[in-house]
Formats: structure tokens, sequence, C-alpha cells
């Protein structure tokens, strides 16, 4: 056999030497065997550990717990027998961070430990809000960031008791959150492993500038004996608790404690407090984000911590004094692994800043908002000046948590692990002569299982640590070990995030197990030879240390010169790992660059290639080590873009990973996009300038480095600029674009790059938005060959990443947010459905129900019975195409297909058709009422999006209404008019009456606004209303520079869960830039859970000005009206005077021989609703009576409330006729 890599270095091992030839004999002693435990179904799994009752208990990220009871059926072959799936802690209540409620039915569970008896087992759990904001697009979610909560379940025979022992506890915009938890069974003390907020001690975009809070970043001691001691009590959501953690008194909702107490962490002004002499207390400050924490036999206690990623926040403003703050700060970040850390005793530092336990009298909280892209502080506050009490204590600073100090160079780390590690537990057994006892194993996304051979006093290691588990697929996030009195002696259990699985590692005692470095030997059975082991670096005398293995053929990855198994040699297949080459890839394409999604490819992110040179093993195009990819902080990162690059004659390319797509001449146009996140061109943690040819970006081809199109940002000497490059058959060509063209990349927060293939054409177009602002096309669509679309190939299009530092000599860090491919050209959001002039997808004039309709012109045209598209002049009573004749329907009336509809005409620009418009002539039709519905106020619920955004949060209108501060929505971010004159607002009289034009007051309320970056959760408005009918007015007017044209912005709108207007474009609607408009819309709610108001993203980002909800006045209907008939050609006409109160008016037609055979019964003489609510006075009838009948007509007027008392009371009748007519079955509904 030829060993391609027999000397290659190996990431994370040092267990071998490249020329040993056998194994330590100590090392030698220790093999276990591995295998997935059969019947388990579990996904995201989190935390694992077996309870006193002998079974498996295995948490979900969701909430779920699964209680395993296992079998072993053999030598490593384990079987769940029976599960149970406890659902207790994943319906605890949730909250947003105002500490309003919230509808979200998950929680995040991330640690877990089990305790009590056999009969009585107890799980100690914590959770938190489900929510994950935060990230590159530094989204505040409205998580509740007091979420943390720790609780408690006891089996009582029959069922699971749920207490909650401590709410309150911190939660990070991110992913950060309320940890892994043990237990000194002797003082009754837990310690639990607190995620912080930020980086590396600063609030910055990543984590949405959320500070540290008093009880984040820490291993906490929390003493169960006083909690238990505490009554049990109910809150008023039913939620049985026994500690509710004191927090500060929010400025935002004075009053301590609060209503909403102790949920809602308002960005740290409702932070939870340390309590001098309180159950909860820092133990050891000074960590970043613990997974896990271990106490160990010999009374020792241990975490890893997650080290920061470059790029995503830096260090405290003052850091290495005494007076650092919570002030935001973008510099000076960097990549570091994880530490192993012996937590000493109180008050060990684990080197993460912590300014306000730091600095409790200075430090500050600072309120950021990000107002069209760019975060402005919007609030300060003073500890000492603005809170009754702060919170940390004063006088109580500890100045070494200003310090950042550098895993394993600063402090105290015992190991770093140069990938995310988090669970960890003790190995107790005594198997392999008991050379294991008392060692740690820690779990790591990079696939592997660590050992920690801790000395005597377990304050050092006595060796660097060994990868004991590795090649078993998936992604194990924790881990725990049987000692020799329980169930399954001596074996290791892992939860594997990235396979939705658990693996057992068996231990083997009695392997005799040379180690020698022998391709015929394979002495731990596990199907790779010694020779290979020894190659990879994992053991050769233990099956549960394998090298990777792509295909499965028991060569590894290293060794087998093709790994997918396709025919194709690794040095020539684009697509190494894929043996379907993209053939199977269909689009639409979403890798958002989080852990195990998709799950596949490499680091389980999908991609499954590297662009390839005919020479060089995809092995070799990558280091791993300079790599930060998914993982919480869901990017992807190259922390040193190398010199190789592709164009022309280099092809020495690295990090060009990429993937396959199912495309080729036959498929429609589709657009393909990344994003590029600051700061951009990293060196030591910081943005440089970047020089000479430093790129990075996304590129389209054939897979190799020949056959391409890049648009990457780059140099452009040091200005930055976009530059595309277009090499085919070798041969390359740029262009660049530099800041004119493209504005001031280098500032930015963030860059879309995109490309739009149009396999008809054969062509890409490049197109760049910067900031969610306009797409600009870089020059013109580029030709490209037919052979990278050929249907008759057997691989995929390749599309991918792509940086250098080539010409530079300095490496730089590169982050790409996220990678997706859809269907339809860049920056449209595409449904595929027949077009009404032509049979192409993704136009704007596209048939919806039968109606032609278009984004610029919101009149329907009828689309006739041939397929052919007809005006409303020119349809017959049957939908045929005419030349000639008036339409036979009544006013507001046209035809389609054979009936007479209302036209869709909207006079007053509402929104609202005028066949259904309550009040027409009003766009906010205030006839409608201003009832109370939100069960506090004497007024209709009037709100506007001032607050945060500068302004005072309350505003009076020129009519004398209040609007006050929004409030209900569940994300969003508030801000104010950035166009260079100001904001003047146009249309002001059209909508709230005469003479508001250039009221100040009334322009603040469409001067701010709430708008929605991010995709998930989409902008949500909930309002306490009752079952009823109402008005929802929502007002628009567009003030920021980057969407005052047609088309720039559109979104959806939904209100009670149904599309209301669709494709909403506010330029297009008010008839320009700085115009306010109204959408206003008739709702009745049903379903007794309030009103709901949604707006999703379409192109770039909703947004809304302020929210007037009416409902509907109680006046009835009164009984008095006239009406008068008159005949005319085609038909008669009937009009009718208004009856006082209605707004519109149903026409009921009867027949007279009916009636007069009937006894003057009017319900069963009723035969036809000539019209249902209809608007105006008049009518056109069509129909004649028989020859010697007649027809009798009621005209009945209806309110918002419905139909009133019609002609009950009228003098001269006998009662109401009103009863038999609607019992009719032609009545009008």
């Amino acid at each position: 056999m030829i060993r391609r890599h027999a000397c290659r270095a190996v990431i994370g091992f040092v267990g071998f030497l490249c020329l040993a030839l056998s194994i330590p004999g100590a090392l030698a002693q220790i093999s276990f065997s591995s295998s997935g435990l059969s019947g388990a179904t579990v996904n995201n799994p989190t935390s694992i550990e077996f309870g006193p009752d002998g079974r498996l208990y295995v948490s979900q990220q969701n909430g779920l717990i699964h209680a395993y009871t296992i079998s072993r059926v053999g030598p490593s072959s384990y079987q769940v027998t029976a599960t149970e799936t406890i659902a207790d802690i994943q319906s605890t209540l949730n909250h947003n961070d105002d500490g309003g409620g919230s509808t979200l039915t998950n929680r995040q569970v991330t640690g877990l430990m089990t305790a009590g008896t056999p009969t009585n087992p107890v799980l100690y759990v914590t959770s938190s809000d489900p929510r994950i904001g935060a990230g590159g697009g530094g989204n505040d979610s409205n998580l509740d960031t007091n979420s943390g909560v720790l609780s408690r379940l006891t089996w009582n025979g029959t069922s699971w008791d749920r207490v909650h022992l401590v709410r309150g506890l911190p939660r990070s915009e991110e992913n950060h959150a309320t940890n892994g938890i043990d237990l000194d069974s002797s003082t009754g003390i837990l310690y639990l492993a607190m995620g912080g907020h930020n980086n590396m001690g600063a609030p910055s975009n990543n984590f949405a500038q959320t500070p540290e809070y008093a009880l984040s970043a820490a291993i906490l001691s929390i003493d169960l004996n006083v909690i238990e001691a505490l009554p049990t009590l109910v809150d008023g959501e039913g939620q049985s608790y026994k500690y509710d953690l004191p927090t500060l008194d929010d400025p935002l909702r004075p009053g301590d404690p609060e209503p909403e107490d102790p949920f809602g962490g308002s960005d740290g002004r409702n932070q939870a407090i340390i309590v001098p002499g309180g159950p909860v207390q820092v133990y050891a400050p000074g960590f970043r984000n613990p997974y896990d924490v271990v106490l160990t036999q010999a009374g020792k206690l241990y975490t890893v911590d997650n080290g920061p990623n470059g790029g995503w926040g830096g260090i405290p403003v003052g850091e290495g004094t005494s007076t650092c703050t919570n002030q935001t700060n973008e510099t000076g970040s960097s990549t570091y692994g994880d530490g192993l850390h012996y937590v000493s005793g109180p008050g060990y530092y684990g080197g993460h800043p912590h300014p306000t336990r730091a600095n409790p009298e200075d430090s500050g909280l600072y309120i950021y908002e990000n107002i069209e892209g760019t975060w402005t502080l919007v609030e300060q506050y003073d500890w000492q000046l603005d809170f009754p009490v702060p919170p940390v204590p004063l006088g109580t600073g500890n100045s070494i948590q200003c310090d950042y100090q550098q895993p394993g160079v600063d402090d105290n780390s015992l190991a770093v692990i140069g990938a995310s590690t988090n669970g960890i537990t003790e190995y107790t057994a005594t198997n392999f002569s008991g050379v294991m006892q008392g060692d740690l194993l820690s779990a790591s996304f990079n696939g592997n299982i660590y050992r920690f051979q801790l000395n005597a006093m377990g304050d050092d290691l006595l060796v660097p640590e060994t990868a004991l588990f590795t090649g078993f697929g998936g992604q194990p996030l924790d881990v725990t070990a049987q000692g020799d009195g329980d169930p399954f002696p001596g074996t290791v259990w892992a939860a594997v995030y990235g396979a939705d699985s658990v693996v057992v590692f068996e231990p083997v005692d009695f392997n005799n197990c040379s180690g020698d470095y022998d391709d015929s030997l394979d002495e731990d059975f596990d199907g790779f030879d010694n020779a290979d082991e020894i190659d990879n670096g994992t053991d050769p005398c233990s099956g549960g240390s394998k090298p990777n293995d792509n295909d499965g053929d028991s060569e590894s990855d290293l060794n087998d010169p093709d790994d997918d198994n396709d025919g194709i040699l690794d040095v020539d297949d684009p697509f190494a790992i894929d043996a379907d080459n993209g053939t199977t890839t269909a689009l639409p394409v979403h890798y958002p660059f989080f852990n195990a999604d998709p799950g596949s490819g490499f680091f389980g992110l999908g991609f499954t290639g590297l662009m390839i040179n005919g020479a060089t093993d995809y092995l070799d195009q990558y280091d791993e080590l300079v790599l930060a990819a998914g993982g919480a902080a869901g990017l992807f990162t190259v922390e040193a873009a190398t010199s190789g690059d592709a164009i022309g004659s280099s092809n020495d390319q690295d990090n060009g990973f990429q993937l396959g797509i199912d495309v080729d001449t036959n498929s429609s146009t589709f657009s393909i996009q990344t994003r590029l996140l600051s700061p951009y061109f990293q060196v030591g943690g910081s943005p440089s300038v970047p020089i000479n040819s430093q790129s990075f970006g996304l590129f389209v081809g054939t897979g190799d480095q020949d056959n391409y199109v890049k648009v990457v940002f780059d140099a452009q000497s040091g200005a930055g600029g976009l530059a595309v490059t277009s090499e085919i058959g070798g041969v390359d060509a740029t262009s660049t674009f530099d800041v004119g063209v493209v504005g001031d990349v280098l500032n930015s927060i963030f860059i879309d790059l995109y490309f739009t293939v149009d396999p008809t054409a054969l062509t890409v177009q490049p197109t760049v938005s910067v900031d969610a602002g306009p797409l600009i096309d870089l020059g013109p669509p580029l030709a490209i060959p037919a052979s990278w679309l050929n249907p008759l190939d057997d691989q995929g299009l390749a599309i991918g990443l792509i940086s250098t530092s080539v010409g530079s000599g300095v490496p730089f860090g590169a982050t790409w947010d996220f990678f997706e491919v859809t269907a339809g050209p860049a920056g449209i959001e595409c449904v595929v459905d027949v077009d009404c002039n032509d049979a192409n997808v993704c136009t704007v004039d596209q048939c919806n129900g039968g109606f032609c309709e278009t984004s610029a012109d919101s009149s329907l045209v009828s689309c006739d019975a041939d397929g052919n598209s007809c005006t409303v002049d020119s349809c017959d009573g049957l939908g045929q195409c005419v030349t000639d004749g008036p339409l036979a329907c009544p006013p507001f009336q046209t035809c389609m297909v054979g009936a007479c509809v209302p036209i869709p005409a909207d006079d007053d620009n509402d929104g609202i058709d005028d066949a259904g418009d309550p009040c027409l002539g009003d766009p906010r039709n205030l006839c409608f009422g201003s009832v109370a519905i939100d069960g506090t106020t004497s007024q209709a619920i009037r709100i506007n999006s001032s607050v945060g955004a500068g302004g005072s949060g309350t505003q009076v209108d020129c009519n004398g209404d209040t609007w006050i501060a929004d409030f209900g929505f569940n994300t969003g971010n508030a801000s104010s008019c950035n166009l260079a004159n100001g904001c003047p607002i146009a249309n002001l009289d059209s909508i709230f009456g005469p003479g508001c034009d250039g009221d100040t007051a009334t322009e603040a309320i469409l001067q701010s606004e709430r708008w929605d970056d991010a995709a998930a959760p989409e902008l949500l408005y909930d309002f306490d209303a009752t079952d009823g009918n109402y008005v929802v007015n929502l007002l628009f007017s567009n003030s920021w520079t980057g969407s005052t044209q047609v088309g720039e912005r559109l979104f959806d709108i939904l209100i009670e869960g149904q599309l209301i207007f669709d494709d909403f474009d506010q330029v297009a609607s008010a008839g320009g830039s700085g115009a306010a408009v109204v959408r206003s819309a008739i709702v009745d709610v049903t379903d007794g859970d309030g009103l709901q108001i949604e707006f999703q993203h379409v192109v770039q980002n909703p947004a809304i000005k302020g929210i007037e909800i009416l409902t509907c006045s109680v006046a009835v209907p009164g009984d008095a009206t006239t009406l008068t008939l008159a005949g005319q050609p085609g038909g008669t006409a009937l009009s009718w005077t208004a009856a006082p109160g209605a707004f519109q008016h149903d026409i009921v037609r009867g027949d007279l021989t009916l009636l007069r055979n009937g006894g003057g019964d009017f319900g069963s003489a009723t035969t036809d609703c000539l019209g249902d609510s209809v608007p105006g006075t008049s009518a056109l009838e069509l129909a004649a009576p028989a020859s010697g009948n007649g027809f009798w007509y009621l005209i009945r007027g209806t309110n918002c409330a419905g139909d009133g008392t019609y002609d009950g009371s009228s003098p001269g009748q006998q009662g109401s006729r009103d009863a038999g007519i609607d019992l009719a079955i032609a009545s009008c509904p």
C-alpha cells in the first residue's frame, strides 16, 4: 500500500511521533470499542447522564428530555428497550426582554444532572430562552436576557413534579446560556457554569451590544439547602418556584420589584444583582462561556472555557486598569482556544474581563441601538446615581477583572484545545488496572473526546492531552463515564450533537496489543490497520480511536486516494467527499454556518471539496487550526488567509471551500449569495488597511482553478472596493469597482455578494449590496461556457468561498456569515407561478387568483375565460372579450367569468377597495369608532416608534390625539430619519385632516420607525384585544436613504395570520419618498388570543412608523330610509337615502307572488341578496320579474358591529320582518 502522507502533521495529536514504530506500553493498555446506541431517537442532544434508576437521561436543545432504559445485548452492543420523553422543562414559560410574555413553546436546555433514589429520581436542569440572536447581523432578537432558570424535577411515583429553584439568571443575546451543573452533596452547594454576554469583555455587534451582567461569565455557587428551605410559591402564570433573583429597578419600568420580575433583562437595566450573603454567588469569575463543570471524587472543580472568536468583539475600554467600562469596542479581538481550568477555590479568575464586577462604581451601563446599520449610544446610566441599588455592591470591585488573559499564555489553563470543547466528566472506573481513574474526559466539536491525566494534586497535567476517542462521527457535545458500581461499568457515553446520536465506548481490558507500525495488523479490530492509524495519530490498540474515513472503506482519508469512492482521484475531484459530485444537491441551498446545519460536508457546514489544481490533495489545501467553522458563532472564518491564489498560472489557492449544485442549461435563473462580515482584513483581531491583492469573497465555476468567476472585496490601494475576475481556460480578466461605485465598503458592517446565473443566456451577473442597501450590478453580465452547465455531465456547478493575501505576505482574517442559493435573480424572493403576460417566472406581473397584478399598479384586471387578459371595458357578462358595449353590472362592479364583482378601486388610498371601505374619503376610517381595546385606557391604541430613536416616546398629533411609545413587539430596532434634508413629511392633511401639513408633532410620528433586519423571527406586534371587529391603521413614510425609490423596500403585512398586503411598497403607495401613507384593514378577531400584526421580509427590511387600532362604535343603524326605483335601458335603478349610523347597506330582493301566497311571510318570499355590504346609495337591478309578477326590495343598514335593526319600528308595520328574512337561505349574510 502506498502511504501518501506517512509523516504529515496531525492536528491535536501528541501521543505519537511521526517516526515512532510502536506505542508506549501504558497507552497500549487502554482500549475501547465504539458503537451507536440502538433505538435512541434524539435531536440535537446537549447533555447526558445516568440516573439513580439506571436509566440514561439525555436532554435536547429544544427542552425535551429522554429517559432511556438500556440493555446490553452483546459485546459493544447496546439497545434502548423503553423511552420516556419528559416535556416539563420544555413547557416552561418564556418572556421577552421587557418582561412581557412570549408565545415561544420551547426552552434551550444545556445542563442536566441526576440525583435522588432509584424509586424517586431527581433531575436538576438548566434552561433559558430558545432564541439565538446577535451574530454577524447584530440582531437583537428580543430574547429575555434574564431567562436563565435552574429547575428541579422529582418523580413522585406517577409523574414529575417541577419546581423552579432559581429564576432570573443571565442569558446572552447570542448562544451563551445557563449551562452545566454539578453538586457537592456534602455541602449542598451546586456549581453552575454561567455563560458570558460578550466576546472578550466589551459589548460588541456580534453580541447585540449587551454588557456582562452581574452574574454572567462565571462559575456560580448556589446553596441548595437555603433555597430548598424556602416556601414553594406560585406566580401569576401558574409556575411553581422557590427563589427569584432580585433585580435592578428598571428605569423603563419604575417600581421595585416590577410586576414582571425577575424576567425581562431590559438590555441590562433589569439584570439580577449580587446580594451579599445570598444563596447565589459568583464563586469563580472570568469565564467567557463554560459549557460544563465537574466536581471530582477528590473534591476538585474543573471546567473548560470556550475561547473568543476573532472579529466578534474586543477587550474592554480601559482593559488592564482598574477603571474599565462597559462601552462598546470591536478592536483587539483574536481567536484563541478553549482552556481547561482547575478552579482552585473561591475567587479563581478565568481570564475573561467583566467591567461591572471590576469597577462597580464607574463602569456604567451603555445602551446602544442599531440605527440604520450604525450602533448608536441612545442611553447611558450611572450605577451610583441612576439605580437605588447597583448590580454589584459598591466597594467590592476586583480590578483583576479588567484584565484580559489569553488562554494558555496569561491565564492558568492546564491545557488549550483549538476547537470548541464542552462537556466534561471524570473517569472513575478501575479498568486498565486503574490507569485512567481520576482522569478527565471532555467532548470537543472537532469530533474528539480528549483525555486529561492529572497529577496527584490535581493542579496540573502529567502529560499533554490526548484524543482518546476519534473518528466516531459527528460533533460530541457532552460525555459521561460509568464507575465500577454503575450500570455498564467502565463505559463512556457521548451525546453527539451533529449526528443526533448517542455513542457508547466500551472498555476492552485484556487487549494484547504490540502497537507495531504494520499494515497487516489491526490489533484493535476497528477495521483500520495499525500503520494507517499511526499515520493518522490514532491509537491502533483502541477501537474507540479511529481515523476519519469519509467513504467508510476502512482506509483513512489521509491514505485513501479517493475519499468518496467515486472513481475520481482526490487531486482531480472538485467535490472530494461527495460521491454524487453535486448532482443530488438541489435548490434551494441555505447554509447558515451553525453547528450541524446541514450536518454534512466539512465541519458539518455543507462544503464538500476545495478548488482543485490537479496536483495538491485537498487535505493539504486548508489548516483546521486557522479555521473557525460553525460553532455557536454561526460563522465561517479563515483566520489566516494564505498567499495562495487561483488567478492565471498561480493555481495554488488555499481555503477554496466549495460544493456542487444540480443545475444545467435547462434550469431557470437562480442566484448565489454570501455575506462578508466586518471587521474586514483582520490582523491581530482588529481590522487593518488592506494591501496589495488581499481579497475575499464568492466564486462560481467548474471547481478547478482555471475556470471560475469570482466577486471579491479587495484592497484597491487601501481604500477598499470590489473586483470581479473571470478566468476561462486559464485566461483571466479583472474589473474593479471603487468607492465611487460601491460606496465606503471599508467602513461598512456587512457586504452581501451575489451572482445571478442565467443558464439559458449562459451569463453570470455579479452584484453587491452594502449594509442592506440597494443592489448594485458590478458591470454587465459575464458570458460563461456552456460546458459549465452541461446537462450530460456527471457533476454539478461549483460554488464557494475564496480568499487570498497574495502579494502582501500578511495573512489576514476573513469572515462569511452564510451561504445560500435560491431561485430567481439576486434580491428577489421568487414564487414560481404562471405569469399573465409570458411564461417566465419571478416577474412582477403574475396571475394571482385569476387576476393579473403588478407591484407598480395595484389595480386588478380580469383574466378572461380563454386565459388572455382583457380590460374591464371590453368584457361581457360571460367573461368573454368584446370590442363594444357597456358593462351590464351595477355601479362599482364589473364582470369576471359570468359574475358581477366589485371593481377594485381605492379612491382614498387606504388599501381598502371602495366596495368594502367603511369610510370612503377617510384613509384612517375614523367613522368606525375609537373605543378602548386594551382594557387599560379610555382611548384607542395609538403607538409610534420614536422611543429609543431620539424621541420622547409620546407624541400628540395635530388633532390632539396621543400616540404612545410602541409596545407589544417581539424584535426590531428603533431608528430616526437619516435623509440629508431632514424629514419633512408630505400628505399629512390627507391622513390627519386639514391644517396638519407641517405640524412638527405629527411629523414626528412619521419620522421614527421600528425596522427589522433579522430573517427570524419576523417582526410581530401582539395586542391584548378582545374578540370583535376592528380597524387597523398602519402608518408609513420613507425616511431612509437606502429605500427612496420604488422597489427598494418590499414587505408582506399579515394580520391575524392572514396576508393582507402583499409586497407592500411604501414609496409606491405614498407616491414618493418622505410622503405619508396609511394602510387600513377591517379585522375580525375571533380566536380569543388578541390581535397580531406581522411584517415579513421580501426586499430589504420591513419598517413601521405608527399603528392605530379602532374598535367598533356601538351605535346601531337607524331604520329611517327611503327607496326609489326607476326603470332604464338594461335594468332598474335603485337609489336610497342612507340609514343613520350605517356606512354600508344590504340589498334584499323578494318575490311578490310568494309573499302574497305565503300570507305575508317575508322569509319564505326572500329570493336573492343583490348586494352584501354595498357602499354608496345606489345600485342597478339587471333582472326583470316574470309577466304578471313583481319584486319587492329591502334596504338594510350595516355598521362595523354587523347588521343592525333595519325596519322593525317603522310606522304602520306589524313588528319586525328581520327575523324571517335572516333565516332565509337566499338572504344576505
